[in-house]
């Protein structure tokens, strides 16, 4: 295999599992919102991406649940989350920041959500990752479908 960097450059830290302060780093950094919810959805951890889509400081998350942070959006996520809790791995779906009362402006969200399983393969959580979709005309289009996958 031909060498891709010169001598000079350490390769220890290029190769191998990321350590927790990495991870800590892509976490914080990351340019999408991510936050992690315990089995009843209630916050374990958001990041400042996150918060800044839903209006609330991060300090303001704990003891939280995601439908407290997004309740306009219950009656859509409650089914999909079931759907979770009973081994779907993923679920993908739009959501409008309608319902929050700090939310800058009207925006859409495009949200993967996925399963978090213990050791043993028991549904524990779920990791929530959004963005901002991209408005296509001066009106957000229509709600995506939601679904999940098996």
């Amino acid at each position: 295999m031909e060498k891709v960097l010169p001598e000079s450059v350490p390769t220890r830290h290029l190769s191998g599992p990321l350590s927790p302060y990495e991870l800590q780093q892509l976490f914080a950094q990351a340019p999408v919102g991510i936050g992690v919810f315990d089995h009843e959805f209630r916050y374990r951890d958001v990041n400042g991406r996150f918060a800044e889509l839903t209006g609330l400081a991060r300090a303001e998350h704990p003891g939280k649940t995601l439908f407290d942070i997004v309740p306009a959006q219950t009656p859509q996520l409650l089914p999909l989350f079931q759907q979770l809790r009973q081994g779907a791995p993923r679920c993908a779906f739009e959501v409008e920041t309608v319902g929050l009362s700090r939310a800058a402006s009207p925006a859409r969200w495009q949200v993967s959500v996925s399963s978090v399983l213990d050791e043993e393969g028991t549904f524990s959580g779920i990791f929530l990752v959004m963005r901002e979709s991209v408005q296509t005309g001066p009106h957000l289009d229509a709600p995506a479908s939601p679904a999940c996958r098996k």
